[in-house]
């Protein structure tokens, strides 16, 4: 136990102070993740349709669409600070317009904005840890930073709850002051990370020819095309826990608060256990650590195909919440060394599409699924987990060599014992 814990002390206390901040922020932006897990059931109580509803929530999945790709490509060219403080700050200002909004068209024009600005956070976000941090620091970076965002959302929602009973508007307003503030916190501590010079030109064309370069390459690495195709399977499964799986719950006679305790399971366990288990699974390939996980993850989504008990589903949640923690910090580590340093924010938009495009499609394909077969719909799980894997472990992974010293601006990597970057 004392070596463990010495590993980790020794591992977290080397990593830059700008990472801190981003824990900071992580924690207080998902703790402050209000509107979304609520906007159905506001626009319900503000007397909207079911079908509205429906077409608000869809128009925020395509705005996360859209913004994947699009923060991906600013985190590259304006700087990953940069494009951080567009989309908190943009989100604050929205988040209110959305509250503000009084017809369908509005309604759906804000919840896409929302969408997009809200997405076009996280590929920036991981591309300043990976700049800041080095090969050796990233597993420990990431894994703190889930488990900051994770401790978020264990706490928000009852939060969030609580604020919706005294006024809908609180709900707004905290959504947008926790982003507010985690954008002046990136703006007054964190470094721009690595940014791409842009050459002389037209700037459209200069735009579409920095996109097109990335595809290219993106085509070329082979390893990271199937990694992609793996992990949009695994999210798609990964969705099963959310609409198909409060059915699947409610089905076999379970309450909400059964279902409300399970969801919590997941959080908590990440909150005690990832932290020590990474000391372990780092030490894996990452290949193997990814296939690993994501086999647990489609063993378990299975396994609900055959479980009517409270204790069969908390089993089969903590099976695959292990699943997760060995996957997910480890994809974060692996995916950043797949891409050219002044390309990472545009490989890791892709890695946000993959998520924004599975969180469109598996909850909707799920429910389709069990209207039609109930709960053994979900025995198409394992089948999809070992698609996946065998896509992760294909043939061919040779991936074309790009050095991108000349092009890449180092004002931003931040060593261990230095100190912030004025602006």
């Amino acid at each position: 136990m004392k070596t463990l814990l010495k590993s980790i002390a020794r591992d977290y206390g080397s990593l830059p102070k700008p990472v801190y901040i981003l824990f900071a922020g992580g924690f207080i932006n998902r703790f402050g993740h209000f509107v979304l897990p609520f906007l159905a059931l506001y626009l319900s109580q503000q007397g909207y349709s079911e079908n509205l509803i429906a077409i608000v929530l869809a128009a925020h999945g395509a705005g996360a669409l859209v913004g994947a790709l699009l923060g991906g490509y600013l985190a590259d060219t304006i700087g990953r600070r940069n494009t951080m403080v567009t989309s908190l700050a943009s989100k604050a200002v929205l988040i209110i317009a959305l509250f503000i909004a009084d017809s369908h068209f509005a309604l759906m024009s804000m919840a896409f904005l929302v969408g997009l600005t809200g997405f076009l956070y996280p590929a920036a976000a991981n591309a300043l840890i990976a700049d800041m941090t080095s090969t050796e620091q990233r597993t420990p970076a990431f894994v703190g930073a889930r488990i900051a965002v994770n401790a978020g959302w264990a706490l928000g929602p009852a939060c969030a709850g609580w604020l919706i009973t005294i006024s809908p508007f609180l709900l707004f307003a905290g959504d947008a002051m926790s982003s507010f503030i985690f954008a002046m916190l990136v703006l007054a501590y964190l470094p721009h990370g690595l940014r791409e010079r842009a050459p002389a030109g037209n700037p459209f064309k200069v735009a579409w020819g920095r996109l097109q370069a990335a595809g290219q390459d993106m085509r070329t690495n082979q390893e990271f095309r199937r990694f992609i195709g793996a992990q949009f399977l695994t999210v798609i499964v990964v969705m099963q826990l959310f609409a198909p799986l409060a059915l699947i719950v409610k089905s076999n006679g379970l309450s909400d608060t059964n279902y409300g305790m399970l969801l919590g399971l997941n959080g908590m366990m990440i909150l005690l256990c990832e932290l020590p288990l990474s000391q372990y699974t780092r030490r894996l390939p990452p290949k193997l650590a990814i296939t690993i996980g994501y086999g647990l993850i489609a063993i378990a989504m299975g396994g609900i195909a055959f479980a009517h008990s409270f204790a069969a589903f908390v089993i089969l949640k903590a099976v695959f919440t292990l699943g997760e923690m060995i996957s997910f910090p480890i994809s974060s580590v692996y995916v950043n060394t797949l891409a050219p340093d002044h390309m990472r924010g545009r490989y890791l938009g892709v890695v946000m599409l993959s998520w924004a495009a599975g969180g469109m499609i598996g909850p909707p394909a799920g429910i389709f699924l069990y209207e039609f077969f109930g709960q053994s719909y979900l025995i198409i799980a394992p089948v999809i987990g070992a698609i996946s894997v065998g896509m992760l472990w294909g043939f061919g992974l040779n991936r074309k060599k790009i050095t991108a010293t000349d092009t890449l601006e180092a004002d931003a990597i931040v060593s261990v014992k230095s100190t912030v970057q004025s602006r």
